[in-house]
This record gives C-alpha cells, sequence and structure tokens, in this order.
C-alpha cells in the first residue's frame, strides 16, 4: 500500500532517459571529484538531492552553480594574487596523477584561502529557477 502510494506521488518526477542518463553522468563526475578532495560530501548530497528534486532541470541547474562557482572562485584568486600558484599546483597534480590517489586540496596545507563554498552556488542557481518559474 505505501509503495503504491508513492509511486503515485513520485509519478509527476519521472524522469526519462535523458536526463537519468545526464544525472548518472553527473554524480559519477561528482563521486570522483569527491574522491580527490575537490568536493565535499555535502556539495555531492546536494547535488544528489537537486537532480531528485528537478530531474529534468536539476542538470542545468547544478551547471549554472558550477558555473557561478568558477566565477567567484577565479575573482577571488585574481584578488588574493594566488591564480598562478593554483593553476601551477593544478599542472603538478595532474602531472602526477599517474594512478596514485593523491588529493588535490588538504585543508592543512592550503587552508580556508583555497576553498570555494560550490552549495551555495547551488542553492542560488536553484533559488535563481525556482523564482523564474
Amino acid at each position: 500500500m505505501a509503495a503504491a502510494a508513492a509511486a503515485y506521488l513520485l509519478e509527476p518526477l519521472k524522469p526519462g532517459k535523458e536526463e537519468l542518463i545526464s544525472g548518472a553522468l553527473l554524480m559519477a563526475a561528482a563521486c570522483w571529484l569527491f574522491h580527490y578532495h575537490m568536493l565535499g560530501a555535502g556539495d555531492v548530497k546536494l547535488a544528489a538531492f537537486v537532480l531528485l528534486a528537478a530531474p529534468g532541470d536539476g542538470t542545468g541547474i547544478l551547471l549554472a552553480g558550477l558555473c557561478l562557482a568558477a566565477l567567484y572562485g577565479l575573482a577571488r584568486m585574481m584578488k588574493k594574487r594566488m591564480l598562478m600558484d593554483r593553476f601551477l599546483y593544478l599542472l603538478m597534480w595532474a602531472g602526477s596523477f599517474a594512478g596514485s590517489k593523491t588529493v588535490y586540496y588538504d585543508d592543512l596545507r592550503d587552508g580556508p584561502k583555497a576553498a570555494v563554498p560550490l552549495a551555495f552556488f547551488i542553492l542560488v542557481s536553484a533559488c535563481a529557477y525556482t523564482l523564474a518559474g
């Protein structure tokens, strides 16, 4: 009885094949980025929630949030004059990637100045989507 009620309530949220494929690819990328400490666990959980709450538009909401966070991160790195340092570190990290699990972000090494609050920008993107109708 409960399963039938849940199926009836969730029927409008039933995603199509394209939404499932794009959502699965996005979550696979998010888990890979979490594995190397580029995303936090809360970011991954929020991404999964957005994909479940808005199956048709969740991918667009997440990509808009990622773009906002990227612009913020770029402006922040330029303001703190650490843009070249971070890009050189990214190149060195990618060069030493040969199968080892070398994390990209380490809180003790990098400190909070290198972190970007991605969840905030996903939330802003979701609110803008909701307000836009």
